[in-house]
């Protein structure tokens, strides 16, 4: 059905001019301008009769659609239910079998290959077998030879050894007897098993006491044997003739400083040369100080360093360091 609607809108009009006045005393113009306005009102039908008319046999026509929509939809989606399954049985029928097929495949193909293999590790392990017998046969016979070579041995070393140190070995059987008489008869009581048993403790320990002060004996009789011999041949080499001629030499530390323009030289030496600092500071200073191996310098000065200051912390690193700088400032002079 249709509706009204009214607008309403006011104008505005804006005039201007001017006229002119007869004569009366002076003629002449006067001017005007100014503004006027007036409310409009507009009144408009809308007729939607027609429109309406077309929508009410859309939607007749749209619900007649959607019927046949949905009629057919569902057809569909049955059909393509049906196909579906008949389509996913035969999928997993193919599939299965395929799969049947192959492992029967590979199961055939694994039995023979395990066949194989079992015949393999049968003739392995009668190999194994044959080995292990003649290996266990020639360790009994390498075994045995060894053991007897090992046994002499063992009794060549053992009369060494007794005839090393004889005396403690026979005081020692000595004491073993005489435990044996005192301790090894039918007639000890339990206080006298047990008096045996403590004299033949009492012996063990004397007899080891000995050993042990003859094997000291013979340690430092050794030792002082071999001094004496490096003590020889230290002097042999060292030892000169009354009437011989040569150069002693004596390690001597010379230090030189300048403090404001001031130079202080000091020696420094063992106390058992009688030589004048004097005389050496003068000898000092008249030949050129050189180093011949700068390498061999620097390294011993890096492992003395190394080894006053391996753990230095605080001011001792602080001097560590000061030291090294000097050092390096002289070398490279």
């Amino acid at each position: 059905m249709g509706y009204h609607r009214r607008f309403s809108k006011t104008i505005y009009v804006h005039y201007s001019g001017s006229v002119s006045y007869p004569a009366s005393n002076s003629g002449g113009h006067v001017s005007y301008s100014g503004t006027t306005s007036e409310n409009v009102e507009v009144d408009i039908y809308v007729d939607t009769d027609p429109f309406d008319h077309s929508v009410t046999h859309c939607n007749s026509n749209i619900s007649a659609l959607n019927a046949s929509v949905v009629t057919m939809s569902a057809a569909q989606v049955a059909a393509i239910n049906e196909n579906a399954k008949k389509i996913g049985s035969t999928i997993v029928k193919g599939f299965f079998s395929t799969v049947s097929s192959e492992i029967s495949q590979q199961i055939a193909e694994l039995r023979s290959s395990v066949d194989a293999t079992l015949l393999r590790l049968n003739e392995l392990s009668k190999q194994c077998a044959n080995k292990q017998r003649q290996m266990q046969s020639d360790y009994t016979r390498i075994t045995s030879r060894y053991l007897k070579i090992f046994e002499e041995l063992d009794k060549e070393c053992q009369n060494r050894i007794f005839e090393i140190d004889r005396p403690a070995f026979i005081f020692k059987r000595t004491t073993d007897q005489t435990a044996e008489r005192a301790t090894c008869n039918d007639l000890v009581t339990t206080a006298a098993v047990a008096g045996g048993e403590n004299c033949a403790a009492e012996a063990r320990i004397g007899a080891s006491h000995t050993k042990r002060r003859a094997m000291e004996a013979l340690g430092r009789a050794n030792d002082y044997l071999t001094l004496q011999r490096k003590t020889d041949s230290i002097l042999a080499q060292s030892a000169f003739e009354r009437d011989a001629q040569g150069t002693y030499y004596a390690p001597v530390c010379y230090v030189e400083t300048l403090d404001d323009q001031k130079i202080d030289r000091q020696v420094y030496r063992a106390n058992e040369l009688s030589l004048d600092n004097n005389a050496l500071i003068e000898e000092i200073r008249n030949k050129e100080l050189r180093c011949d191996d700068p390498t061999q310098l620097h390294s011993s000065f890096n492992q003395v360093i190394g080894t006053q200051y391996a753990h230095a912390t605080g001011h001792d690193a602080r001097v560590r360091d000061y030291i090294t700088k000097l050092f390096k400032s002289n070398i490279n002079k």
